[in-house]
């Protein structure tokens, strides 16, 4: 092998490990930052804060009686505070009256919050409409709930700049990252899925940046 084709092979080599290194820290490094950024947040009414991790959202202020878990990424407005909990509002949508599911954008799965059966039930939905491409009717929903007050964020903010940086992180360590117009709320939920043993990023993290590609899609609904 002449010694410019090793020197080639062994520039490559060190550029993958260089990129694999960085996308170790990635994760860790943007999970410090959202960490730290939930810890300054200072929840009160009117504010539109995004949930960091799944966690419960419960009946009552008092802990018990679960409605549902909501997904990494699902935005609440804060209707007011009372003790350690919030009580917040989820507004989403949902394509049958009794589903488990409530999606964040009308005419695209983006999963926002899961029902409780007995909660679902409950739920009453608005007026339904039909989606132009598929004919499934949608219908608004809203369902109310207490959060304990970690691990939530501004919506807007320092937010997009962390999970564009996860983006570029994670997916750029082995192709060139794409923004979240690049494709379609259902082509990036089927794109990483099939990326996930490829990545460092724990179930929470893979949501969270799932939900931030999806909110940006090229297709915004009906």
């Amino acid at each position: 092998m002449r010694a410019a084709t090793r020197g080639v092979i062994v520039a490559a080599v060190l550029g993958l490990l260089v990129l694999a290194a960085r996308a170790q820290g990635m994760p860790d490094q943007v999970g410090d930052e959202l960490a730290a950024l939930a810890a300054a947040t200072h929840p009160r009414a009117g504010m539109r804060l995004v949930t960091l991790a799944r966690r419960p959202l419960f009946r009552n202020g008092a802990g018990e009686d679960a409605v549902g878990t909501l997904l990494p990424g699902a935005e609440v407005v804060v209707l007011a505070t009372a003790g350690k909990r919030l009580r917040v509002r989820l507004d989403g949508w949902q394509q049958d009256a009794g589903s488990r599911a409530v999606y964040a954008r009308r005419g695209l799965r983006i999963l926002s919050l899961a029902l409780t059966p007995e909660a679902a039930r409950q739920v009453r939905p608005g007026a339904g409409a039909p989606d132009p491409a598929t004919g499934m009717v949608w219908r608004s929903v809203w369902v109310t709930g207490w959060l304990d007050p970690g691990g939530l964020v501004g919506s807007a903010g320092r937010l997009s700049g962390l999970m564009t940086e996860l983006n570029a992180g994670t997916c750029g360590s082995c192709h060139a990252a794409r923004p979240p117009g690049a494709l379609t709320a259902y082509q990036w939920a089927g794109g990483m899925s099939s990326s996930r043993h490829r990545n460092l990023l724990d179930a929470d993290q893979m949501g969270l940046l799932l939900h931030w590609l999806q909110m940006g899609a090229s297709d915004k609904g009906f």
